[in-house]
């Protein structure tokens, strides 16, 4: 008897990957988010790490006042601009990406996460930096007069990465454990590797900005600005196993895992502006946008497993295994943006000045969802004991079924407030007040039809029956409240007629408030526990998450090196240093500016 349960626990050891089950938890949770997503683009020549939200009004710079308003016509002195980027990757995790960016482990080792950010849902991950970033600006006609402007930029985004896996699923493959999340075995088998697939992740993106601009006499100008986004994320990561030994010894065994993800993304971003020089000192603008754009994302799994062993000795020592799970889901999201914006901006005393803007905007999604889970496992066993032959026989199953739909409403108020005092001949002082505040309310209802069932039987006493049968519709709302506070301060020196050095810093205070609950409508649930049936109909279920209360507060130094080589050409250079246990440079950039 001893022999068959130290058997009976090999073959629990070597089943190929049960389950965990969330059957609350709706399609939509697992959508991947972006920063590019629904998003206005421009080319944030400022956007270091935790800057980028406030670049625009505080830094004075010909690229972040025509996205501020395409009526912000530049003044270039020699009637023309080209800028060129190259931008290093921060080497450190940023927020987002503390919360929910996992290496992909083997499940065997790996636990699901008992808790999930909140802020997943809703907070954007960011995409890698562009591999290079251009840009130009132009006066056409006669640059002299500076009356028609045309302006554009481009972006790349290029990197390839290892395969990432998400904390937030309705399903995954687990050793050890069936659909009901039963254990039935605690170890995994020893692996050796014959053959290792794929793991990769590849990003693509194209970002592209245009301008067009003229000053209709010396008090008004009138704009124009288009930006567009193509983006992508692929994926897969593939290991395929197999016994180094085949048929040549009592066990033979294979495996094969592969994970898919397909993302896209694009928009198109119309906005029209208006300057007016009130008088010499005070000049008042406004930008109206829409923005229309479309996501789809595809996430698929494969895993399929056999385990077949004859003692050759003792041929009624032997047992086999099997394992098929498939998931597929599938993503649409179709999202337009309505936004506008008011600039102030007036000069003080002793070329002093004061700026401010206000920004809303209001964000209308429609997402909708498919998604296929099945998962099929089965063993059977035979042991001969001292005077009898132990037989044990194990199948488990999982078929999920569901489509959901829902909305995404955003409304996002920004504001900045930015005074610019000259200290001296040579230096120089922007302070700027900064806050926002976001609402998102998310919905989905998606229908749900689930079976899932775990027997086993065996000469022993050791045996179950389960079965569970769910028509349902799962509700699901979550609503998030963030707001934040910065105060950045930049101070310029101009070292002499070629040598200037900027150095920054920024206190940031983020605050969310998030409430999520999900109500299950049944039609009908079925359970089956060991031969006793019970019926329910009609009747819900609710599943309210505690309110979450999140605050983080953070300090962070930028410096920037800035070169006149010639009159015509200049070199930058940006650093995000960190002083954490040692000083290290978490990110740079490194920019050219030249006129023709």
């Amino acid at each position: 008897m001893k022999k068959y349960f130290c058997f009976l626990a090999w073959i629990c050891m070597i089943l190929p990957a049960y389950s965990q089950y969330w059957g609350e938890r709706v399609t939509e949770q697992s959508f991947e988010q972006s920063d590019l997503y629904f998003t206005s683009y421009y080319l944030n020549t400022f956007g270091l790490h935790r800057y980028r939200e406030v670049s625009v009004g505080l830094v004075e710079d010909p690229f972040l006042n025509l996205y501020l308003n395409p009526a912000k016509l530049p003044v270039l002195t020699e009637g023309n601009l080209i800028h060129l980027d190259f931008r290093g990757d921060r080497t450190s995790a940023t927020i987002a990406d503390d919360y929910y960016i996992h290496p992909l482990w083997d499940m065997s080792q790996y636990h699901a996460p008992i808790y999930i950010d909140p802020r997943w849902y809703n907070t954007t991950r960011r995409d890698p930096e562009p591999v290079f970033s251009l840009g130009f600006l132009t006066y056409l006609k006669d640059p002299k007069n500076q009356k028609l402007f045309l302006g554009g930029t481009y972006q790349l985004i290029y990197k390839q990465e290892n395969f990432y896996s998400m904390p937030s699923w309705i399903f995954y493959n687990r050793y050890g454990y069936d659909v009901f999340g039963n254990q039935v075995g605690g170890f995994n088998y020893p692996v050796q590797d014959r053959y290792s697939g794929k793991d990769e992740m590849n990003h693509q993106g194209h970002l592209i900005s245009a301008f067009l601009g003229s000053r209709i006499n010396t008090k008004l100008t009138l704009g124009v600005s288009m930006n567009g986004v193509l983006q992508s994320r692929d994926g897969i990561y593939q290991n395929l196993q197999s016994d180094e030994y085949g048929s040549t010894n009592d066990s033979d065994w294979r495996s094969l895992n592969e994970i898919q993800r397909e993302q896209n993304y694009h928009h198109l971003d119309l906005a029209v502006g208006m300057d007016y020089q009130v008088h010499s000192n005070f000049a008042i603008g406004s930008k109206l946008g829409y923005l229309n754009g479309h996501a789809d994302q595809l996430y698929q799994t494969g895993y399929f497993s056999e385990y077949s062993y004859q003692d050759r000795i003792v041929p009624e020592n032997n047992g086999n295994s099997f394992n098929d799970s498939q998931t597929r889901q599938n993503w649409d999201q179709d999202g337009k943006n309505w936004y506008g914006s008011v600039n102030l901006s007036k000069i003080l005393k002793d070329q002093n000045q004061i700026n401010f803007y206000y920004r809303y905007t209001s964000s209308e999604i429609d997402p909708t969802n498919q998604s296929q889970i099945r998962d099929t496992s089965f063993y059977e066993s035979s042991w001969r004991g001292d005077t009898l032959i132990y037989e044990s026989r194990y199948q488990s199953g999982l078929h999920d079924h569901r489509t959901g739909s829902g909305d995404k409403q955003i409304d996002w108020h920004q504001a900045l407030l930015n005074f610019r005092f000259k200290l001296n001949r040579t230096s120089n002082l922007s302070l700027g007040f900064y806050y926002a505040h976001k609402t998102s309310i998310i919905q989905s209802t998606e229908p749900v039809i689930v079976t899932l069932f775990s027997d086993h039987q065996s000469n022993s006493p050791y045996d179950w029956n389960h079965y569970l049968y769910e028509d349902k519709i799962l509700d699901w709302k979550y609503n998030s409240k963030e707001w934040s506070i910065q105060i950045p301060l930049i101070f310029d020196f101009q070292l002499n007629r070629q040598w200037s050095f900027t150095v920054g810093i920024n206190k940031i205070l983020r605050n969310w408030e998030i409430e999520e609950v999900t109500v299950a409508y049944f039609h009908t649930r079925q359970r089956l526990e060991n031969d006793s049936l019970k019926t329910e109909n009609n009747f819900a279920e609710r599943y309210t998450n505690p309110p979450q209360k999140i605050s983080e507060d953070f300090t962070d130094l930028i410096s920037k090196i800035e070169v006149d080589i010639s009159p015509r050409f200049q070199f930058q250079l940006l650093i995000n240093p960190e002083f954490e246990e040692t000083f290290r440079i978490a990110q740079w950039w490194l920019v050219f500016r030249t006129s023709l």
